[in-house]
């Protein structure tokens, strides 16, 4: 790769960085009991989806928490790309943030839980990173999802302060953006 090609990269890269933490700043809440609600943001759509025992999960009952939903499917070759990544991120994140108010809810679009679980095998889970199943996408098209993998970033009112198409890059700066909302 030439010098030239590195530097727009690294510019691409950089004004991308400084968009997402200009958005999280921008519509950030006031953190405490006395905070109040963005009417700009849209709040999630409420949903209940099961997990590979049946156990039914609702949104709901992860408010309080800021919550990172993931849309991703076994046939989609860019979610394939992303989900080792993504996956390392959250352990990591959730192991340097023990005990934070986030959740981590992966949401597979597969039909059959033995296809979603070649990728994302069910000892993945832990406290703070869920999996679900959405066979009939009913939950994504709640969500508006047109292209996957997607991503959206709920704070712990369940607004949606971002909304992320495509794979990402799990580094540093989403890093600093989630540990600003899980304080709030």
């Amino acid at each position: 790769m030439t010098k030239k090609a590195k530097i727009l990269i690294s510019f691409g890269v950089a004004l991308t960085l400084a968009a997402v933490g200009t958005f999280f700043y921008i519509n950030r809440i006031d953190g405490g009991s006395g905070g109040t609600i963005n009417p700009s943001l849209r709040f999630a759509p409420s949903f209940s989806l099961k997990d590979a025992q049946g156990k039914k999960l609702d949104l709901e009952d992860l408010k309080g928490s800021v919550v990172i939903v993931h849309f991703w499917a076994t046939w989609c070759p860019p979610c394939l790309e992303e989900l080792p990544e993504l996956l390392e991120f959250a352990k990591k994140f959730s192991s340097e943030h023990s005990g934070a108010p986030i959740k981590w809810l992966f949401v597979s679009l597969d039909k059959k839980w033995t296809d979603a679980h070649r990728v994302f095998p069910e000892k993945e889970k832990t406290d703070q990173i869920l999996s679900v199943i959405d066979p009939d996408m009913s939950v994504s098209d709640k969500f508006g999802s047109y292209q996957f993998p997607e991503t959206y970033v709920l704070n712990k009112r369940q607004q949606i302060v971002a909304k992320w198409v495509g794979p990402q890059t799990w580094d540093s700066k989403v890093q600093q953006a989630f540990e600003i909302l899980i304080k709030e």
